[in-house]
């Protein structure tokens, strides 16, 4: 029987320290519909934990089932971790769920010490393994479970139907972290290195996006799915009380998706007038906002928002599939900047086929606008995005590589370095590592060192000493790291 279950987020995270609300999820659902099971939440970022030390930690517990979770660029951290559990736990089932096994369980289940790997949404995948487990069943069953059988095939079973309502998931198991922990840390608790108070909690109103970006995983589902507005301010209201927390990061992917339903949240949040200073650290749709959200948004205490802009240039949008109608986001931009909220833009470089005018042309779009920050990302083709899929297939279908599809996918795997978005990984484009390097520090340059944007940043940056330790970031991506050049 399952009494005991570990729930572990492992890795090094350097800055941020996010609540680690998915683990908090799975037991919270499982408390639901099961009785009776003692969770622990070991969170290796909280105390910059090694594997070896999560292991130990574990085997303290002596849990009857350890789940491990992570993003792709976590995939070390997961494998590595699993490795070391099964040394001191060998017959205990290991669990891996995430954005990382959810877009390559090829990779992530080629660890031996991992027993399954659960698909995309968890929590209805996650419980009907447990009570397979509990009932002698057969797991293998289960939807939404990958694993290998014997002969070391990989087995992807159907998937598991997504969670229609969206209310029936209860509120994130609080009780099995310290929050107050997390608020004392040295680590920011934000996304975003613009925040106001340390004591910021996360909420999560959301699941699934119908867009079909390039370089996204396809984690939560094409279908958009919301809590109601009564549930979302429940539980804004639940933590306010439980935890005295000051600011609120909406972390879904696409808040605004139903613009009527982002109106009534943020009605709702006025009505109860919280004091909360609240952000959009993922970015919201420049589609689905008006001027009355926008309105909306600053009575109700918002002052951060972000536009997942990827490209500057017309041709760019088609490569990246957003097809962003570039003069209205900009308007957009320029409308949220005089109504005096921090606008962040996300961008990136080296998309699949673009070439230096494409890059130059988003550079561009970039230091004309009226954002106050922009982050510039080297495009990494992360294992199991369309971007990744589909350029595997044309290389195999124009002959390019003298292979199999599978030996080309480990070829690129190995070249894919995990590090996440600052670095080279594996350059698509059209121009060559170093050029790359090079518009990437230019386009830093050229948005930040503008008297113009200094004084407009200062102007509606919160937290004004905040910005020396930020500027020092910028000039880190600026002028220390030409040597991620890669040969």
């Amino acid at each position: 029987m399952i009494k005991k279950i570990a729930l572990v987020r492992p890795g090094y995270y350097p800055e941020g320290l996010i609540i680690p609300l998915s683990l908090m999820y799975l037991a919270s659902y499982l408390r639901k519909h099961i009785d009776g099971i003692e969770f622990k939440v070991i969170d290796a970022p909280l105390d910059d934990l090694s594997s070896g030390q999560v292991a130990k930690k574990v085997q303290d517990f002596a849990p009857d089932l350890v789940t491990l979770t992570g993003l792709s660029f976590h995939t070390p951290y997961v494998k590595e971790a699993a490795r070391e559990i099964r040394k001191l736990l060998p017959l205990t089932p290991i669990v891996v769920g995430g954005a990382g096994v959810s877009s390559d369980p090829e990779d992530v289940l080629r660890e031996t010490a991992i027993s399954y790997g659960v698909i995309k949404e968890g929590e209805e995948t996650f419980l009907k393994l447990v009570q397979t487990l509990n009932a002698n069943d057969n797991p293998y069953l289960v939807k939404g479970l990958a694993y290998r059988d014997k002969n070391g095939k990989l087995i992807i079973n159907p998937e598991q139907p997504l969670i229609e309502d969206m209310d029936e998931i209860p509120f994130p198991a609080y009780d099995l972290i310290e929050v107050e922990r997390y608020f004392q840390s040295k680590k920011r608790t934000s996304q975003s290195p613009v925040y106001i108070s340390k004591r910021l909690l996360p909420v999560l109103t959301s699941r699934g996006c119908p867009f079909k970006c390039v370089f996204c995983h396809d984690t939560l589902g094409k279908d958009f799915r919301h809590r109601s507005p009564e549930n979302i301010v429940n539980e804004i209201i639940w933590l306010k009380e439980k935890y005295d927390f000051e600011e609120l990061e909406i972390v879904d992917d696409i808040f605004n998706f139903n613009l009527n339903h982002a109106k009534e949240v943020f009605r709702k949040i006025v009505d109860k007038n919280l004091g909360l200073r609240i952000a959009f650290p993922n970015g919201i749709k420049y589609e689905m906002i008006d001027t009355e959200l926008l309105q909306l948004f600053k009575k109700g205490g918002v002052y951060r928002i972000a536009f997942g802009i990827e490209s500057g240039d017309v041709q760019g949008q088609k490569l990246v599939r957003k097809k962003t109608n570039l003069q209205r986001m900009n308007e957009i931009i320029e409308e949220a900047d005089k109504m005096g909220f921090f606008v962040s833009g996300f961008f990136q470089l080296g998309l699949p086929g673009e070439t230096r005018e494409m890059i130059e042309n988003t550079i561009k779009f970039a230091v004309k606008s009226s954002l106050h920050t922009a982050m510039f990302h080297v495009t990494t083709p992360f294992p199991g995005t369309p971007m990744f899929v589909e350029h595997v297939q044309n290389t195999i279908s124009s002959g390019d590589f003298n292979g199999s599809r599978e030996d080309y996918e480990e070829e690129l795997r190995s070249k894919v370095n995990f590090r996440g978005a600052r670095d080279i990984s594996l350059n698509l484009s059209k121009v060559s590592d170093s050029e790359l390097l090079d518009l990437k520090r230019k386009a830093f340059t050229k948005f930040y060192f503008n008297p113009k944007r200094i004084i407009s940043l200062y102007r509606v940056t919160p937290v004004k000493k905040r910005l020396v330790k930020n500027f020092i970031n910028v000039c880190s991506e600026i002028i220390f790291r030409k040597w991620l050049v890669h040969a």
